[in-house]
């Protein structure tokens, strides 16, 4: 089954990765399948550049992903718009339904934690084309 089937269900997250450099990384599409891609953006000085990034979940990490999904998503989460650094959203790019929003608001709650862990599980499988370095 193709990872961008639209019966698979599908979540998109952003978050930053402090460096230096620092790093923002966009996946437009995590399938329930464990299937993601994207890209990671690089932000210098002076300008910036940005590399697709694929990945394949493991099992064990698919199970994970999807149990911080339903986790964070059945807690109240406050979406009050204000200064965000990331986001959890669920349904295609164009259109997602936003499930969390991370913020400085949010550090330390139990559902900014679950963030965390999604943003390394989705970190240590992914592939960022163009570079010699995997992001593991």
């Amino acid at each position: 089954m193709n990872a961008m089937d639209t019966s698979i269900k599908k979540y998109v997250l952003r978050w930053p990765e402090n460096g230096p450099p620092k790093r923002i990384w966009y996946i437009f599409g995590l399938a329930t399948n464990g299937r993601f891609y994207g890209e990671v953006r690089w932000l210098l000085e002076e300008n910036g550049y940005f590399r697709n990034v694929t990945g394949q979940l493991s099992d064990q990490s698919i199970a994970k992903a999807l149990e911080l999904i339903a986790q964070i998503r059945n807690r109240p989460n406050d979406l009050t718009p204000r200064p965000i650094y990331g986001v959890l959203a669920e349904g295609p790019r164009s259109k997602p339904t936003i499930i969390f929003r991370p913020s400085t608001a949010s550090e330390g709650t139990a559902s900014h934690d679950d963030f965390l862990s999604l943003t390394e599980i989705i970190m240590r499988h992914a592939k960022i084309h163009g570079v010699e370095e995997n992001a593991k």
